[in-house]
This record gives structure tokens, C-alpha cells and sequence, in this order.
């Protein structure tokens, strides 16, 4: 289960762009 919260970290980190939220992190 680990990996699917590994992998929507990388999401949102390649991705901050295209976020509504910009830097959700």
C-alpha cells in the first residue's frame, strides 16, 4: 500500500504546474 502513496507524491511533485493548486506541497 506504501506504493500508491510513494507514487501520488511523485505525481503531485512532477506536476505542480498543471495543479489548480500550484504548490500543494
Amino acid at each position: 500500500m506504501l506504493g500508491v502513496y510513494k507514487v501520488a507524491l511523485l505525481v503531485c511533485a512532477q506536476v505542480p504546474a498543471q495543479n489548480r493548486d500550484g504548490n500543494f506541497i
